[in-house]
């Protein structure tokens, strides 16, 4: 196994762990937006949902990208997917402080 099929593995399982967990992240916050005194309250909690729709598309389109692309751009797209992702679940976590 070379470096590089180390670090795309890598990311790859970073990848997989952080969507387990924004699934459960945006579930949580779904749940929430659906009261409407907190989404009255709290419109960021809207752009946030919002937001990670947006981002749910978009992330696939990435993916799809980077099976048929050279090993030097599908590295440079997952590494931009995998700190997209990170960006989205800090967003969402800072939400989710708010509530806990």
């Amino acid at each position: 196994m070379t470096a590089y099929t180390t670090i795309i593995t890598i990311f790859i399982i970073i990848y997989l762990a952080e969507s387990v967990y924004e699934v459960r992240l945006y579930t949580f916050l779904n749940a929430l937006s659906q009261s409407p005194s907190v989404a009255n309250s709290n419109p960021r909690l809207g752009q946030v949902i919002k937001l990670e729709r947006w981002w749910n598309w978009i992330s696939w389109l990435f993916i799809i990208v980077i099976i048929f692309t050279s090993d030097l751009i599908s590295f440079v797209l997952i590494d931009l997917l995998v700190l997209i992702e990170t960006i989205v679940l800090i967003l969402m976590n800072q939400i989710r402080h708010q509530y806990n």
